[in-house]
């Protein structure tokens, strides 16, 4: 962990950024060093347990880009819920989303010894105010999502007012933390609901969002994530 992405309310506080911070990742991996502000952790894929069977290649990242393809299943009403974690049907089929730790430890691997990403721990994002980043690809779903993971373990994300799409014509989109909110498919989210402790973030996120209309392809990629002051 670099300095200033200690877990919150631990070590000597955020770190407050004088201009935009690049956060270059390579290999499915954004390093300490690379960034100005400390963040470190995966990039990654992750899905439904039905959505996954769809995805070939769980997250490629090349080039500068983390892509993700395939179909989030229709929810279907009523459902088997085989998912431990799914309290209903769209715990059970929620979709799939590409996911950038933002305090993730290096730690020895017991079997081989080498280094690797640990549990993702809080980070104290109290200096910046909102994450700007890329999109493109052939398939970006208009029910994409952009989210938060906070500490107290609740997702903040895009409500109807602040959603992603349609995007811009060079794809490049700035998300304001204070912007996002819990329950955010709720209608009424983003005048009623909380936004996110920014002292305390796990994870950014990019996620798919499922519907009990359709089943939702998606091949897109994510690139030029920036942190914004």
């Amino acid at each position: 962990m670099g300095g200033g992405a200690g877990a919150a309310g631990e070590g000597p506080g955020p770190i407050v950024p004088e201009g935009d911070v690049a956060l270059p990742f390579n290999d499915g991996w954004l390093d300490a060093d690379a960034n100005a502000l400390g963040i470190q952790g995966a990039i990654f894929g992750y899905a439904d347990v039905h959505t996954i069977e769809t995805i070939s290649e769980n997250i490629a990242s090349n080039g500068g880009k983390a892509c993700i393809q395939g179909e989030a299943f229709r929810v279907e009403i009523p459902c088997e819920i085989t998912d431990p974690n799914a309290t209903d049907c769209y715990g059970e089929y929620w979709g799939a989303a590409i996911g950038l730790n933002l305090n993730q430890p290096k730690v020895p691997d017991p079997d081989t010894g080498e280094s690797v990403g640990g549990t993702p721990e809080p980070f104290d994002a109290s200096g910046i105010s909102a994450f700007s980043f890329k999109l493109d690809g052939p398939t970006i779903p208009t029910t994409l999502r952009f989210s938060v993971d906070g500490g107290d373990g609740v997702q903040y994300c895009t409500t109807k007012e602040t959603k992603l799409m349609p995007l811009p014509a060079d794809g490049v989109l700035t998300v304001k933390l204070d912007d996002l909110r819990a329950k955010c498919w709720e209608s009424t989210a983003f005048a009623n609901n909380d936004a996110p402790d920014r002292s305390s973030i796990v994870k950014i996120a990019w996620a798919v969002v499922t519907d009990d209309k359709s089943a939702k392809p998606f091949d897109f990629c994510v690139s030029e994530i920036v942190a914004v002051p």
